[in-house]
């Protein structure tokens, strides 16, 4: 009786560390995921400040266009 309480501990263990890898397996799924969203999240607001910086440009240059003496056409 000993014996086979020994052995179906020792099973009943195996089986045990094979959920908990598969756990760990998941949990590390999980990680991969969260960094993945975190840097396209990242991505996207940089994207969104470089637009930001263009359209600025763009509106002072335009706003600049003003400040230069029209030319006049030589006939």
């Amino acid at each position: 009786m000993l014996e086979a309480g020994r052995r179906m501990g020792v099973w009943r263990r195996s089986k045990e560390a094979e959920a908990e890898h598969r756990r760990g397996s998941v949990r590390l799924v999980w990680l991969a995921d969260a960094i993945h969203f975190f840097g396209a999240a990242l991505r996207f607001n940089e994207k969104r400040m470089l637009i930001t910086e263009e359209a600025t440009a763009i509106e002072t240059a335009y706003l600049r266009l003003h400040l230069v003496p029209e030319a006049k056409p030589e006939l």
